[in-house]
């Protein structure tokens, strides 16, 4: 005799509520830190502006795709890889901001999923 369980129904539904609301809410996290991570960036480049392309370049970009997500800061101009890696990295903001936003995105995320 197969046991039968009841409300098994409801609890898929359930979970696959519980996933989709999970997935959306850590995707709305991202974005709004990568708000903060491009303004953080913007405006914390050491480098004097010429022309103010290379600051107002940058950009964040929250991609969701293949079941993981990522927030990607990057220059909009050629030159902006040797702003980060030119001179012993004086210039370098990238890896700078993603280390100030490390920790304040890792704990977000735990309360999220807690």
């Amino acid at each position: 005799m197969a046991t039968q369980w009841r409300g098994q129904d409801t609890v898929k539904r359930n979970m696959a509520q519980y996933a989709a609301d999970a997935k959306r809410e850590a995707k709305a996290l991202a974005q709004r830190y990568a708000v903060d991570i491009e303004n953080f960036a913007k405006n914390e480049a050491s480098w004097q502006d010429q022309t103010g392309n290379a600051r107002q370049s940058l950009y964040t970009v929250v991609d969701d795709g293949n079941g993981r997500l990522i927030i990607y800061l990057s220059h909009g101009i050629d030159y902006g890889l040797w702003l980060e890696v030119r001179f012993q990295g004086r210039y370098a903001i990238i890896e700078r901001t993603l280390e100030h936003f490390y920790t304040p995105i890792q704990n977000s995320f735990k309360r999220l999923l807690s």
